[in-house]
């Protein structure tokens, strides 16, 4: 859970996204940094171990610019260390970036790079992204992004200054957190917003695929193919004490305490007469009938055994499998409708009831999505997917 933030105003950045960081310490991590551009250069430092470590090396190292980025980071790909440790720079520091997220064909975008001449100061996934901007910038750094991104297989959320255009954050985000606080004459950007809602409480929500260009003044935001989109503003009515450990000794403590809480309004529209709603698995009519033509399929082959029928050895052995695949996974389905019903009838009155039932829905979905539908049928007939439809057929016959 590494945690970016971002600043553009009036303001001397440097202590801005200090203290932003410090807000993100509950998310962990074992090295930060920040940048700090004031139209001349992009100062960097960054530091293995605690803020406390960089906040000693900002004084003497950092810029009194008003523009910049800072990240804390938990290692991926690469050791806990001050040279990978994030923002990281492209050849001639005219492009650094921050990065939650991982980059997953990292490695064949830098050979690429590297056979093209790029020179790379860090193991980590990140820094292909910032030579990839390098290779691909032409006047226009918002498409040199949109290009880049294109190369990425995996997540990020992701922010960017750059010399040519020294009074600019440039965003993007996929698959990992990213939102941006609006002030007045001042802008802020964050993975969390705990960050900065000691400035403002109003702030926008990144979507998958969206761009933000952000300075003091505006905030534009784009859409994938670069067209400009507008965005409803997000005001936060939670106070920044609230966002703290308000007493508790860790985070930790407070996240167990506030469990009820969080459950309560995590299931207020999907508990009702009816039961639990989970919409999101949208078991179709297909998966169901697939299922159930799998269920009698085993009673016609547990008919015939019981008639006397000798099964050939194939469909014996595949019965066996099934059965007691089916027969596991049925018991945790019962066991967890059970459980939930019995629970739901305290939701509103218990808060014990309310951890209960977060437990065995968390547990229920993980049932079901584990890795999509296709799970389900995986563990009900004990065997690959690429084989299911060959393993039903058998069974058909």
């Amino acid at each position: 859970m590494c945690g970016i933030v971002g600043y553009v105003g009036d303001k001397k950045a440097a202590s801005i996204l200090y203290g932003g960081l410090k807000r993100l310490e509950y998310r962990g991590y074992d090295s930060s940094g920040i940048a700090v551009n004031d139209g001349l250069n992009i100062d960097v430092v960054k530091k293995k171990g605690k803020l406390e470590q960089l906040k000693d090396s900002i004084k003497d190292n950092v810029n009194g610019g008003t523009t910049g980025i800072g990240h804390t980071r938990w290692a991926t790909h690469g050791q806990p260390s001050d040279t990978n440790s994030h923002p990281h720079s492209d050849c001639g520091n005219n492009f650094v970036i921050a990065h939650n997220g991982i980059i997953e064909n990292f490695q064949n975008i830098k050979k690429y790079l590297k056979d093209e001449g790029h020179v790379f100061q860090s193991e980590t996934d990140t820094e292909v992204i910032a030579h990839l901007l390098e290779d691909y910038y032409e006047e226009d750094i918002l498409k040199a992004l949109k290009k880049t991104v294109n190369r990425l297989e995996g997540s990020y959320a992701l922010t960017i200054l750059s010399k040519y255009d020294p009074d600019k954050i440039y965003v993007a985000r996929k698959d990992s957190p990213l939102i941006i606080g609006i002030g007045e004459n001042e802008n802020y950007i964050a993975s969390d917003i705990p960050a900065f809602l000691g400035e403002t409480r109003d702030f926008y929500i990144l979507e998958d695929g969206e761009f933000a260009v952000i300075n003091k003044e505006q905030i534009d935001i784009y859409d994938f193919n670069l067209e400009p989109k507008d965005k409803e503003i997000y005001h936060v009515d939670w106070d920044p004490e609230m966002a703290e450990k308000q007493g508790y000794d860790h985070f930790m403590l407070k996240e167990i305490h506030e469990q009820p809480d969080a459950v309560r309004r995590l299931m207020a529209n999907r508990v009702t007469p009816e039961g639990i709603e989970l919409e999101e698995l949208n078991l179709d009519k297909k998966f169901i009938d697939n299922l159930n033509k799998v269920q009698k399929s085993i009673e016609m082959l547990e008919s015939m055994q019981e008639k006397g029928i000798t099964l050939p050895a194939d469909k014996k052995e595949l019965l066996t499998k099934v059965k007691r695949a089916s027969l596991q996974l049925t018991v945790e389905k019962k066991k967890l409708g059970k459980e939930i019903k019995e629970l739901t009838d305290e939701i509103n009155n218990s808060p014990a009831a309310v951890v209960k039932v977060k437990d065995c829905i968390f547990s229920g979905v993980q049932i079901l999505t584990s890795h999509d539908k296709k799970i389900i049928l995986n563990k009900l007939l004990g065997c690959k997917f690429k084989e299911e439809n060959k393993e039903i057929r058998q069974i058909s016959d």
